[in-house]
């Protein structure tokens, strides 16, 4: 039985370690230098509401903006922006 145990437990950590580097590039980043050491949350909420995007609040995440989107039917949307060209980096919304 223990012969057995090793072979499974190391197919599945091996599993494991794969998936990692694949979240990880799901992670939304920003321009390096795209700093958001000012952060401004109402002017930012109103740039992005000049997308014409029914913004809930934004807040600053990961050097992005992160945006919380009330969408048509009523669900919220997270989707980020580059501060500099607000050029959306990621989220669950990309068709606007």
């Amino acid at each position: 039985m223990q012969k057995l145990l090793l072979p499974v437990l190391l197919a599945v950590s091996s599993v494991g370690a794969m998936a990692l580097p694949a979240q990880a590039a799901s992670v939304p980043r920003c321009e390096i230098g795209s700093s958001t050491d000012h952060f401004d949350a109402d002017e930012n909420e109103l740039r992005v509401r000049g997308l014409g995007l029914n913004v809930q609040r934004v807040e600053e995440w990961n050097n992005c903006i992160r945006a919380y989107v009330r969408n048509a039917d009523g669900s919220e949307s997270v989707m980020y922006f580059d501060p500099v060209s607000l050029r959306q980096v990621g989220g669950d919304y990309q068709g606007f």
